[in-house]
């Protein structure tokens, strides 16, 4: 019997392995012209918005500006919570104990 799992587990990996093998021979990202174009063209288009972003400059002085600073913040601190049960495995209140007898 254990011979057996062990046949058939060898087997197994050697099956998986030879299949992943020939999955990534078949993929190829430049196998074809037209896959090769495509892909040039978003390589392209990809580089001008990088530099149409690159050349974008953000003016950041309003946040220096006295009106801006002097803004009052209504939010409220968050008060932290505690949630879920102490002990995970506990069936809804079965082992609590009443130490009132």
């Amino acid at each position: 019997m254990k011979n057996i799992i062990t046949i058939l587990g060898a087997f197994t990996v050697a099956f998986g392995a030879y299949y992943f093998y020939v999955q990534n021979d078949s993929f190829s990202p430049l196998d074809s012209g037209e896959d090769q174009d495509a892909l040039l063209l978003k390589a392209e288009q990809f580089l001008e918005l990088s530099a149409v972003l690159a050349g974008i400059k953000l003016d950041t002085t309003i946040f220096e500006d006295p009106l801006f600073v002097s803004y009052q913040s209504f939010s409220r601190p968050v008060v932290e919570e505690t949630f879920g049960r102490e002990n995970p495995f506990d069936q809804g209140g079965a082992g609590v104990s009443n130490d009132e007898n």
